[in-house]
Formats: C-alpha cells, structure tokens, sequence
C-alpha cells in the first residue's frame, strides 16, 4: 500500500549538508542515495526492495492520477509522447521528493495543491534547461 504520509528527506539532507566541512561531497551523496532509496521504500510500504511490487505501485498509481491535470502536464514535461513513462521517471531521484507529495495529494484529496504541482513544474524545467545548457556546452567543445 502507498504511504501517503510518509515525507521524503534525501533532498532535505543534500541541501543540509551540501557545503557541511565535516563531510565530504562523496559522504553526502552516498548518504543522499541510501537515504532516497528508504524513503522509496518507505513510500511503496517496503522493507525490501520488491521491483514488481514498485512496478504494480507506480502502473496503479498512475492510472489514478493521469486525470489530473497538472500531474498529466508534468509527465508531458518529462516524456511527451508517453505520459506512463513520464510518470515512472517522476519517482527518479531529481523528482521523487516532491513528485510523492504531489500523489499522496491526489490520492488523499484528488486534488495536488498548488504549491506542490509548481514546485514540481519548477525542478522539471530547471533541470531541462540544465541538461539543455550541458549539451550546448559539449557541442561547442567538440567544435572548438
């Protein structure tokens, strides 16, 4: 059963010890990953990592939020043509954070509230127009 109370803390922890001196960036990123994979497993109800079970929890999920709007809109953002796969990329470690908030809102309330759905919105067109920015980046070094 999908945890909807549960509140994912990776992010929290990357930014809390992004620049700590007392930690290096490897120590915070293996901390952040460990951490990220509890709060997946938390989310899902799981105390082991059961990769048909997340499966069977994302597809359920994801038929009951595709009528959302604002959620349809961000798996567009994320996969256009195959708003599915948007939804399974939304529980990737850039998104999950805010994306489980967003469908423990729906499927609470069968509404996301605003202030999730454009924080969501906002790290998906941050992060697009950083991997936009990366490969401009790459192009013009191969050409100089």
């Amino acid at each position: 059963m999908y945890d909807i109370n549960h509140s994912c803390i990776y992010k929290r922890i990357e930014v809390d010890f992004a620049n700590h001196p007392k930690y290096t960036k490897e120590e915070v990123d293996i901390l952040c990953e460990n951490t990220y994979r509890a709060d997946m497993l938390k989310a899902f109800g799981l105390d082991n990592f059961y990769e048909d079970a997340i499966n069977n929890m994302v597809i359920t999920n994801y038929n009951l939020c595709k009528y959302d709007k604002g959620l349809a809109e961000c798996m567009a953002l994320l996969s256009k043509d195959d708003l599915e796969f948007g939804f399974i990329i939304m529980h990737s470690y850039d998104y999950f954070y805010i994306a489980h908030a967003c469908i423990s809102d729906y499927l609470k309330n069968k509404k996301v509230e605003d202030d999730h759905l454009q924080m969501l919105k906002g790290v998906i067109m941050k992060l697009r127009e950083e991997t936009e920015e990366n490969v401009v980046e790459k192009v013009v070094e191969k050409n100089v």
